[in-house]
């Protein structure tokens, strides 16, 4: 964090800087500390390498489904796979199948070997009843589990699902 916090005092604007600090104060579970860095930095409007990447990084630290889903759309001019596929996961927990389905095909337009799209690209086939929900937030697991309707996840979609935890979900059991 001190270094980062050097980076900032020489170029406060730095993107990949701020959106590092906001994963280093989500880690220290500083969740105000986080937002504000995330917001400043969404805000910012110096260039940067990959900045929607890195942006997307930071919205999915926070947990800022919508936020993941504007930015999808604010750069359908220059889209890039990383930040469709957590958008294609946002849209999919918000309760919007349509508009996940739509950036997850855009995301293997462009990337075509993405396995982690093409998985849940397939999960869209499956009939509801059999999919096994590799998106679904750790809390709602819990959730389940306390109501007796656990489910355990499978071997097919553990890795699916702790990749998508950890990239866009921090919690206390994966940290």
């Amino acid at each position: 964090i001190a270094v980062t916090e050097r980076v900032l005092e020489l170029q406060p604007d730095n993107v990949h800087a701020l959106a590092n600090l906001t994963r280093y104060h989500m880690m220290h579970a500083d969740f105000d500390a986080a937002h504000e860095t995330a917001m400043r930095m969404r805000a910012s409007t110096a260039e940067a390498t990959d900045r929607a990447v890195k942006v997307a990084e930071a919205l999915s630290f926070l947990g800022d489904d919508a936020g993941l889903i504007d930015l999808a759309r604010e750069t359908e001019s220059e889209p890039h796979p990383f930040v469709l596929r957590l958008a294609g996961v946002a849209a999919w927990r918000l309760g919007r199948q349509a508009d996940s389905l739509a950036f997850f095909q855009a995301a293997q337009r462009l990337d075509p070997d993405d396995e982690l799209v093409r998985d849940a690209l397939m999960d869209f086939k499956r009939p509801a009843s059999l999919r096994e929900d590799a998106f679904l937030r750790e809390t709602d697991r819990a959730r389940l589990r306390q109501l007796g309707l656990s489910l355990p996840s499978t071997l097919d979609s553990a890795e699916v699902e702790f990749f998508y935890e950890t990239i866009t979900r921090p919690t206390a059991q994966l940290l």
